[in-house]
């Protein structure tokens, strides 16, 4: 009888080191809590086009936005708002003034989102009781890369995205990606539009360092 040979990949998440959760360079694996990785390939597969949606994917975080704070107030274990589910762009911690906070929005750059379920004030200091959550954008590689995404829907709805990366030179890359959408909405003076840009170079000064500069705008 033939030889049956199966073979299988881990899944990659499991081998992420989340930035979110540790300093140690640990996998998720090897993280002593509860940590969840949305990868960008995942939210967009699912047509999650705000962060807010594909945050809430994860579990127990619900939105609890009102009209007012931006969209993104959310609650998890029993905690609510921004002074207890703490919100970061790339590891850098948003401070929210009167309470409004509104970007990231569009998905579109995103690398993943590393959800750190339960406190965290230790690492990221107050205001992260029940959990936080670290939108990652896209960063620049040495294997050149093109996207092009273009939708329409409902309520005179559609969106743009254009995303670019790849080497420039033998220790420099780079990375941009820019996003637009526009709505009329469902109802009378419901029009909405959103704008998001994102830029990084990266300069690999040796084997064990690397220099990144990036800019990122929203509207």
């Amino acid at each position: 009888m033939a030889t049956i040979r199966v073979e299988e990949a881990l899944d990659s998440s499991a081998l992420a080191e989340p930035s979110s959760a540790s300093r140690l360079g640990l996998t998720v694996f090897e993280t002593p809590a509860s940590v969840e990785i949305l990868s960008g390939d995942l939210i967009r597969e699912r047509g999650d086009l705000s962060v807010v949606e594909a945050v809430t994917r994860a579990a127990g975080l619900t939105d609890t936005s009102s009209p007012g704070n931006g969209g993104t107030a959310l609650s998890a274990r029993g905690f609510s708002g921004h002074g207890s589910v703490m919100q970061l762009y790339d590891g850098t911690r948003f401070y929210v003034g009167a309470g409004t906070l509104t970007f990231p929005f569009d998905t579109w750059s995103i690398d993943r989102i590393e959800v750190l379920h339960g406190p965290a004030s230790v690492l990221h200091g107050e205001g992260a009781l029940g959990g936080v959550v670290n939108v990652i954008p896209k960063k620049p590689t040495r294997d050149a890369e093109h996207q092009v995404r273009v939708s329409v829907g409902a309520d005179d709805t559609w969106r743009l995205g254009l995303g670019s990366g790849g080497p420039l030179a033998e220790t420099l890359s780079y990375r941009t990606d820019v996003s637009y959408r526009r709505s009329h909405g469902w109802m009378d003076d419901g029009d909405s539009q959103s704008l998001a840009a994102s830029a990084a170079l990266r300069l690999d000064v040796s084997p064990a360092l690397a220099l990144t500069l990036s800019h990122d705008y929203g509207d």
